[in-house]
């Protein structure tokens, strides 16, 4: 009997570290992507009941290959995590940080419209031009970042289907974030 509850013990261990594994990103303990979408839907259903807006902001960093390409993939790989982290500390704890890319980050804001998001995001955007991220032989690095925005309003898109939803505002910001970067980068648009 001894035996048993131990393996059972260690059976429970090891599910718990899978089902974080399966949940954050390895590298930088952002949402994965599957995780990020998952709760997105979550958070349209919500919408759909509550009839709140829910934004949502892609997040690329600028030039990025210069930095890997400049310092090497381990600075980058620190410049993501610290991207992170330094994001979390802009956003609520209900909000969604997930990478779904290279250094693509889909932040989910729950009940925000758009005029609240563009502020969030500009606040995010400078507080992360404003911090070295990481140093490399004795010089800090700074990173920009572009971010586009898509605004669900459960009250004007009658859609009831939470994954064709989301696919449509996850494109669209993406699709704005890219506006961003042909307009010269390290800024926000909607």
């Amino acid at each position: 009997m001894f035996q048993f509850k131990k393996l059972l013990i260690d059976l429970e261990e090891k599910n718990y570290v899978l089902d974080k594994f399966s949940k954050t990103d390895s590298l930088t303990s952002a949402l994965s992507r599957a995780e990020t979408i998952a709760r997105s839907e979550l958070e349209i259903k919500k919408a759909l009941r509550s009839k709140k807006d829910i934004s949502f902001l892609m997040l690329d960093i600028d030039h990025f290959k210069v930095v890997n390409d400049t310092y090497g993939h381990p600075i980058g790989d620190q410049v993501l995590i610290a991207l992170v982290k330094e994001s979390l500390k802009e956003l609520r704890e209900i909000d969604i940080c997930g990478r779904v890319g290279g250094e693509e980050f889909l932040i989910v804001l729950p009940e925000t419209t758009k005029q609240e998001a563009f502020k969030v995001a500009e606040r995010l955007r400078e507080h992360i031009a404003r911090q070295p991220l990481t140093s490399s032989l004795g010089s800090e690095i700074y990173i920009t970042i572009s971010i586009g925005i898509s605004v669900y309003d459960p009250n004007r898109d009658m859609g009831t289907e939470c994954r064709h939803i989301f696919k449509k505002y996850y494109a669209a910001c993406d699709h704005a974030m890219y506006q961003a970067k042909n307009a010269g980068r390290n800024q926000t648009y909607c």
